[in-house]
């Protein structure tokens, strides 16, 4: 009784943290803004000479190196608080590692993917009115499911990656069957919100995900057998709700009632190759090789974007943000942050939390080729997610010398 009486506590909180944190402030800033970047500058301080593997320091001098954009000139502080928001991964691993241990690290994974998906509910249900909406999906007539949060996308990176969490522990997880049945629920619940969000990227990370998580792990004959009925489940429920679903059916195929959508950034999904030449044009065409090197920052990079394609947004692509953004340096070390952390989790892939962070580790990869950004919360996840292999490893090893010692 005392667990779930904490459980809803800490529920609780954690919505409320996520409700504040979608509001708007008087003073310029959102209210997100004025408690993370408090957070961010306390993690600086805590981890700043603990920074230990080379995939953590390539993704930290991957977000300090934004201060060498032209953005820092025009607006010192909006790229301050960028550079900070970039941070925030490297110094979640950093401060997880040295603070908290395993048991811990797979209870708070656990919680923060319920909490991330049951925020929706109060919106889902209309008890709470969403303060934003989804301007692409109004345009199909409807409005997407964002809960708490600020667009759509964001809100279907959370919800994908949440699900991921919970359907390993449903498969994984040394749980009761009725915390596994409650785990279900919340799968299901956060599967109907993930559709209502009409975003692509969102079901792609998922599928992705769902997909290598549900993977056998030894015969290779079940390994096809599963991957042709996956597969085959997929694209009939994706054609079911084609010729069922309207708004389904209009996000798909790129239609909208006001035509195309090439004027506005959400429905414009088949424009991606546009946005792409035109951020690694602007950096093949630096003026000058400090450009060439450190980018030219994210106002440039809308600039140019508006100039060819009437839209002011980045490159939905995560590393032609980089190169175009943080120039051919930025590239590189974002480059080098995914190779080394590869490697360095590779080492324990014995562990069941290996498979896991490759469903994470792929689907991300995804996420950053088809779209790009940072969501402090997703990051989050993702330092835990990143971990948990080798604290599984670690805890394992001290396990058998314990027994060791006992048996001599």
């Amino acid at each position: 009784m005392k667990s779930i009486v904490r459980y809803c506590i800490f529920l609780f909180l954690g919505f409320l943290l996520l409700y504040i944190d979608g509001q708007d402030s008087d003073g310029g800033m959102s209210v997100g803004q004025i408690w993370k970047i408090p957070v961010l500058l306390f993690l600086l301080y805590k981890v700043i000479l603990h920074l230990r593997h080379k995939f953590i320091k390539f993704r930290f001098w991957y977000a300090l190196i934004k201060i060498f954009n032209r953005d820092t000139i025009i607006n010192i502080v909006g790229n301050a608080s960028n550079v900070l928001r970039f941070m925030a991964l490297p110094l979640f691993l950093s401060y997880i590692e040295n603070n908290v241990k395993k048991d811990k690290a797979v209870k708070i994974l656990l919680y923060i993917a319920h909490v991330l998906i049951l925020s929706f509910l109060p919106y889902s249900l209309g008890l709470l009115e969403q303060t934003h909406s989804y301007i692409g999906a109004d345009l199909l007539g409807v409005e997407s499911l964002i809960g708490p949060f600020l667009n759509a996308h964001t809100a279907a990176v959370y919800l994908s990656s949440s699900l991921i969490v919970i359907l390993f522990y449903i498969r994984f997880g040394k749980i009761s069957k009725e915390y596994k049945l409650l785990n279900f629920i919340i799968f299901l619940l956060g599967s109907y919100f993930l559709y209502e969000t009409y975003v692509r990227t969102g079901y792609l990370i998922l599928v992705i995900g769902a997909f290598i998580v549900l993977l056998p792990r030894k015969s290779l004959l079940k390994q096809i057998t599963y991957g042709i009925i996956v597969l085959s489940i997929s694209y009939l429920l994706i054609m079911h709700f084609i010729q069922t679903e309207e708004v389904f059916r209009q996000r798909i195929y790129e239609q909208s009632d006001t035509g195309s959508g090439n004027n506005n950034e959400e429905v414009t999904g088949s424009g991606r190759i546009f946005f792409w030449i035109t951020s690694y044009n602007l950096w093949k065409n630096s003026d000058d090789a400090w450009h060439y090197l450190f980018g030219y920052g994210y106002n440039r990079l809308k600039e140019q974007q508006f100039i060819e394609n009437d839209l002011r947004i980045g490159s939905h692509n995560g590393f032609l943000d980089a190169l175009s953004q943080n120039g051919l340096i930025g590239f590189l070390l974002l480059l080098l942050f995914y190779i080394y952390l590869f490697k360095y989790n590779y080492s324990y892939r014995r562990s069941k939390y290996y498979l896991l962070f490759l469903a994470w580790y792929i689907s991300n990869l995804s996420f950053q080729l088809v779209q790009g950004g940072v969501f402090i919360f997703y990051d989050l996840l993702s330092a835990f997610i990143i971990l948990l292999p080798k604290m599984d490893i670690a805890d394992s090893k001290k396990y058998i010398t314990i027994k060791k010692r006992k048996v001599s």
